[in-house]
């Protein structure tokens, strides 16, 4: 059993063995100011996004490695993967675009860039990857984004009630 975590001095992603509880092998580093972590087993892969810098990175868990860093733009935040009959894809919320961009996880290439409303602030997929779910900070609001035929028509789903918050 495993669990990653991002430390910030050294910035770099840690591998901890959870029984016992222990931290293996050497951090491995990200970008500048990491910010969020999400992990695929299916892929054996971690992306973080590295606030700081204004990209995101792609690590090999097996041997710890980094395979890629995509630049993503200003305020990368939130990062999260989803699976669903089109592929694996990794989702990247860029908050100060106030987008959220999807890229494909065997090729790395940039498939779609969605216009999501007020600081993307969060990130979650369904069950089946077939939403992703986006908190928007300043919009009191969650954005449903739905791929019904494939990645490159991934967009808002206005057909889903988006959500307010109240308090």
């Amino acid at each position: 059993r495993r669990a990653f975590s991002l430390i910030r001095l050294p910035i770099s992603i840690i591998n901890l063995d959870l029984d016992p509880l222990a931290v293996t092998g050497t951090p491995v580093p990200t970008g500048d100011q990491p910010s969020g972590i999400a992990v695929s087993t299916r892929l054996n892969q971690a992306i973080v996004a590295n606030r700081g810098a204004n990209t995101a990175t792609i690590f090999d868990l097996a041997n710890m490695s980094q395979i890629k860093t995509l630049d993503t733009g200003p305020i990368t935040n939130h990062v999260n993967f989803a699976h669903n009959a089109n592929g694996t894809f990794a989702y990247v919320t860029v908050g100060g675009l106030n987008e959220v961009k999807a890229f494909r996880t065997d090729d790395f290439s940039q498939v779609a860039t969605i216009p999501v409303g007020n600081l993307p602030h969060g990130i979650w997929p369904s069950g089946d990857g077939s939403r992703v779910y986006v908190g928007l900070e300043n919009a009191d609001a969650l954005a449903a984004l739905a791929s019904p035929s494939s990645p490159h028509s991934l967009k808002r789903d206005d057909r889903v009630p988006q959500s307010s918050w109240t308090q």
